[in-house]
């Protein structure tokens, strides 16, 4: 869902916008005026949870994960939800700022754009470059095309190009080899900016990428990297503050730094 990638997926399923829209319908019409005959006190307000936001809950405290050659531990704060979760490829966590809130009022327009994503997936890379300082040049390259992928037999597969490249403009990032995890990862951040988006048209669309790993599998043979990490997308034009990113940055770091390679 890599962070960015699983957003574009995303979009055609998961919808905060619409879920909570339609809770906001339902819930806070018995707020508007009218001239009718006075009606029996509406019930307490709803707070939104993640079935609201069509996601699923989190137990808590929740426990480690594993997948098909790796593991890690869910965000551990408040109020994360899951989008998508399968054991072969990985998971994808996500947070509104209106998780756990009280239906008192209408959302802001920046409230119900906002979204953050921590995703952890099995991905490959076409061509795979090698050593990881080869490794550390796609990133680089890779990020100013737009991040391009497909999926191939089930497996995404980071692309070298992509026709829609001039989508995106990469406005800031940071892009260098990590190992302080015990496995050979690149470390990268960015800012990137996507216009002519179909669901947005007019909009400049900002991802506001964090904390991001791209993690070599260790065992002998295997082509497979985890891109493990966290994105935040919103409308340039109402920009939300604070940014999730930040407020939420300790649970994304502790999270990223919870990924561990295990036998499949």
């Amino acid at each position: 869902m890599g962070a960015r990638i699983e957003l574009k997926s995303l979009s055609r399923r998961f919808s905060p916008v619409n879920a909570l829209a339609n809770l906001l319908a339902s819930t806070l019409v018995g707020c508007v005026p009218t001239t009718r005959a006075p009606e029996p006190p509406t019930r307490a307000p709803d707070r939104i949870g993640c079935a609201q936001a069509s996601m699923r809950s989190l137990p808590q405290p929740m426990p480690r994960l594993s997948f098909e050659g790796f593991s890690l531990l869910p965000p551990q704060g408040d109020h994360w939800c899951v989008i998508d979760l399968n054991q072969k490829v990985g998971v994808v966590f996500g947070t509104t700022p209106l998780i756990g809130q009280v239906l008192t009022r209408q959302p802001t327009e920046e409230e119900l754009d906002d979204i953050l994503v921590a995703v952890a997936n099995k991905v490959e890379i076409e061509r795979d470059p090698g050593t990881s300082a080869e490794v550390r040049d796609f990133v680089d390259s890779w990020l100013r095309s737009g991040q391009p992928s497909h999926v191939d037999a089930g497996k995404r597969i980071l692309a070298r190009s992509s026709t829609e490249a001039a989508r995106f403009n990469l406005v800031d990032s940071s892009v260098v080899i990590d190992d302080s995890i015990g496995s050979s990862c690149i470390r990268f951040d960015a800012t990137v900016e996507e216009r002519n988006n179909p669901r947005w048209p007019g909009e400049v669309l900002v991802s506001v990428e964090r904390g991001n790993l791209l993690c070599r599998s260790p065992r002998t043979g295997d082509p497979s990297f985890v891109w493990i990490g966290a994105s935040e997308r919103y409308r340039q034009s109402r920009p939300p503050h604070p940014l999730l990113s930040e407020t939420r940055a300790p649970e994304i770091e502790a999270f990223t730094r919870s990924l561990s390679f295990t036998q499949p």
